[in-house]
């Protein structure tokens, strides 16, 4: 197999791995402002995730010419579907172990990504949990009282706290 089209591939793969680390501690980063609350903090951060997942496909979209490279000089055709594993065994030996040890630890990093991402999800959900619940709350319980007093002949009349009390003046 050509030596470039490999190193190519491995170099990206490195660098998508690298892009995952650096995720993983921006979404621990908002795993933290989720726990203190702060979604002014949040809304940032959600942007520098954005731009690392904007770099991790764009480095797919550039990555996948050379797989495609490494599987036709392995003997697949261009549309067969092939997977990397198949690629690998048709490699072999030394570079085959290189290119899957550094493929493993993308999926790794992957992984460790997608584990605090489902924390910060539940954290969400909580969230949005205690807001509906205060909200619902504010609506219910959340308006002044209403104060009743009554008329001089003994029927209702309605004022908000805060009114001048109904009682009588002179006794």
């Amino acid at each position: 197999m050509d030596k470039a089209i490999k190193d190519g591939f491995i170099d990206i793969v490195n660098r998508q791995t690298a892009l995952y680390k650096a995720l993983e501690g921006v979404i621990k980063e908002e795993q933290d402002a989720l726990s203190a609350g702060d979604i002014k903090k949040v809304d940032g951060i959600v942007k520098k995730e954005e731009a690392a997942i904007s770099e991790i496909k764009e480095l797919e979209r550039e990555k996948y010419p050379l797989f495609s490279s490494m599987a036709l000089a392995c003997g697949f055709s261009k549309d067969s579907g092939v997977k990397l594993g198949e690629v690998l065994l048709k490699i072999g030996g030394d570079e085959a172990r290189e290119i899957e040890k550094t493929v493993v630890g993308l999926l790794n990093a992957a992984r460790d990504v997608e584990s605090v991402n489902e924390s910060n999800s539940r954290l969400l959900k909580n969230y949005a949990g205690y807001v509906g619940f205060v909200k619902a709350f504010k609506e219910k319980f959340g308006k002044k009282p209403v104060q009743e007093s009554y008329t001089a002949k003994g029927g209702k009349k309605k004022g908000k706290t805060g009114d001048k009390p109904g009682i009588d003046r002179t006794i």
